[in-house]
């Protein structure tokens, strides 16, 4: 915009000298105008830069704060609130049977805080969770579902693709060198579908889980198996 006016007012000058009218322009008066078209140009050209600077300090604090609300501070992972939203929308489609959930519940997790402490415990978590995140493929939803306990929805799988899945995981976790002790997981599968909500799934899911607690654990077992 400045450009422009300093253009119109070199035209307009232009244009009256031609007129053949006196007039008294002295080079110092040119010079000032050109001085103040200057100026004005670098005036509007930092406030530009600084503003364009703040909303790029805005959008970036936007989505570090969008970050943290939808994912786990100690794991990365989702939250459950995050999780439920992207899953609830999942199962109103057409290919919600395509997807099974999967609870997992790391076995014997307080005595590994008692023993080691909460330190060790956290590490735990986090290389559970960097597991997950390895051996899960892209498309699929990781969360932490709260405490030791996570949850998985496998997508486009059958229930016994889930379940091999599940059970390699299994294998993953129990190599993992964390600590002294063996690390392991329980885990309860159930085939989505769309006529079951969300609190129905994890409840088949969870009592799946608690079949495989009461068989020794570190196994798998799907809602299907009892």
């Amino acid at each position: 915009m400045s450009s422009i006016t300093l253009c119109v007012c070199v035209y307009l000058v232009h244009k009256q000298v031609e007129s053949g009218v006196p007039i008294t322009l002295s080079t110092g008066s040119l010079l000032n105008v050109l001085e103040a078209a200057i100026v004005q140009l670098l005036l509007f050209r930092f406030y530009e830069g600084t503003r364009h600077t703040a909303f790029n300090q805005l959008k970036a604090e936007h989505l570090a704060s969008k970050h943290l609300s939808e994912t786990d501070y100690l794991t990365g992972v989702y939250n459950r609130a995050k999780f439920l939203s992207l899953v609830s929308s999942l199962l109103a489609s057409n290919t919600a049977k395509n997807h099974c959930l999967v609870i997992l519940d790391l076995d014997d997790f307080k005595l590994v805080n008692d023993q080691y402490g909460h330190n060790a415990g956290d590490a735990v978590l986090k290389a559970f969770a960097d597991a997950l995140r390895v051996h899960t493929r892209e498309d699929d939803i990781i969360a932490r579902w709260g405490g030791e306990e996570f949850v998985l929805l496998l997508k486009d799988v059958s229930l016994e693709q889930a379940e091999r899945r599940v059970k390699h995981l299994l294998g993953v976790v129990q190599r993992l060198s964390t600590l002294d002790t063996s690390v392991s997981f329980s885990a309860g599968i159930t085939q989505c579908n769309r006529t079951s909500g969300i609190d129905e799934l994890v409840k088949a899911a969870d009592d799946a889980l608690y079949q495989a607690k009461r068989n020794g654990k570190s196994c798998v077992y799907s809602a299907s198996e009892y």
